[in-house]
């Protein structure tokens, strides 16, 4: 069984409604989509992509690492390390 799905002819930029909820539907499936060669997604890109996989809107209740890009109160920088991140956040669910 295929747990993951690696997504090749999909980029960033804007799709149609129809490409977003087969893709939905497969990591409903499969658990996972792996979306290769991206490059750096900017603040905003993240944002964005965060709202595709997630409750579809943005409701932010935690801190902002100093190494946020751009100080983005939307964007949870956690790590191990804290110069990177914010330590601690154990097994609470986030969007990557």
């Amino acid at each position: 069984r295929v747990l993951g799905l690696d997504v090749k002819a999909v980029k960033r930029s804007d799709k149609p409604e129809e490409v977003w909820e087969a893709l939905e539907m497969e990591m409903a499936q499969r658990g996972f989509l792996v979306f290769p060669d991206q490059g750096v997604m900017t603040p905003d890109e993240q944002i964005h992509a965060s709202c595709l996989w997630g409750g579809r809107q943005m409701h932010s209740t935690h801190g902002v690492h100093p190494a946020t890009p751009e100080g983005n109160h939307h964007i949870f920088r956690l790590s191990n390390d804290r110069q990177h991140g914010i330590l601690g956040v154990g097994p609470q669910w986030h969007n990557d």
